[in-house]
C-alpha cells in the first residue's frame, strides 16, 4: 500500500504561536505609538507655553525701553509706580512713550500708562492714556496664562537686587529683574535700562 504524501501547511500550534507573536508586536507597537503621540502633545503644549513666555518678555522689554524721559508734557508723572496685591505679587505702572500712535494735535496722547499685574491667574497688561480723557478706553490683555506669581526687583547700585518700594519713582532703575512663575516653575529675566 502506498502512503499518501504528507499534506503541506501549518499545524494548529504553529498558527497559534504566529498569531500570538503578531498580537504581542501589535500591542507593543500601539503602546510605543501612543507614548510618542502623548509626548508630542506635551511638547506642543510646552512649545506654546514658551512662545507665550517669549511674547511676555517682548512686551516687557518694549515697555521698559520706552519709559518716557522727563519732558514738559509729562511733568509730575512718575516713571514707575509699584505696589503689591494681597498675594504679594507686584503691581507696576509705567509711563511709556508710544511711538506707534500718531498724535499730531496733542503730544501727551503719545504717552501711555501701562500696568502689569496678576489677574485671574494670568499676567495682565493694561494700557490707558497718560492723562485721563472723556473718551479714554483702557485696553486690557492677558498676555500670559496661567501665571501664578510675578515679582519685580530693582538693581541696587551697591550690587544687589531689592524689592521696589511701594509708591512712585521719578527715575528709572538701572536694571529690573522680573521673576514669573509658570506652571510652578520660575523663569527669571533681567532687563537693563538706559536713560
Amino acid at each position: 500500500m502506498k502512503r499518501n504524501k504528507q499534506a503541506a501547511g501549518f499545524t494548529l500550534i504553529e498558527l497559534l504561536v504566529a498569531v500570538s507573536l503578531l498580537a504581542l508586536v501589535s500591542v507593543l507597537g500601539y503602546r510605543g505609538l501612543d507614548g510618542m503621540l502623548r509626548g508630542r502633545d506635551g511638547l506642543d503644549k510646552r512649545t506654546q507655553e514658551l512662545a507665550a513666555l517669549n511674547e511676555t518678555w517682548r512686551w516687557l522689554a518694549r515697555d521698559l525701553t520706552h519709559l518716557i524721559p522727563a519732558l514738559p508734557a509729562t511733568d509730575g508723572v512718575p516713571l514707575m509706580q509699584t505696589s503689591n496685591d494681597d498675594a504679594g505679587n507686584t503691581i507696576v505702572t509705567m509711563a511709556v512713550f508710544n511711538e506707534l500712535r500718531d498724535a499730531p494735535d496733542a503730544e501727551q496722547a503719545r504717552y501711555r500708562l501701562v500696568t502689569y499685574q496678576i489677574v485671574a491667574s494670568g499676567l495682565q497688561r493694561s494700557e490707558r492714556p497718560l492723562r485721563e480723557a472723556t473718551d479714554a478706553t483702557e485696553i486690557q490683555t492677558i498676555i500670559l496664562a496661567p501665571a501664578s506669581r510675578w515679582k519685580l526687583a530693582y538693581w541696587n547700585p551697591s550690587g544687589s537686587w531689592l524689592n521696589p518700594p511701594n509708591g512712585s519713582s521719578t527715575g528709572a532703575p538701572s536694571a529690573v529683574q522680573v521673576s514669573l512663575t509658570l506652571f510652578d516653575q520660575p523663569f527669571i529675566r533681567v532687563f537693563t535700562l538706559t536713560q
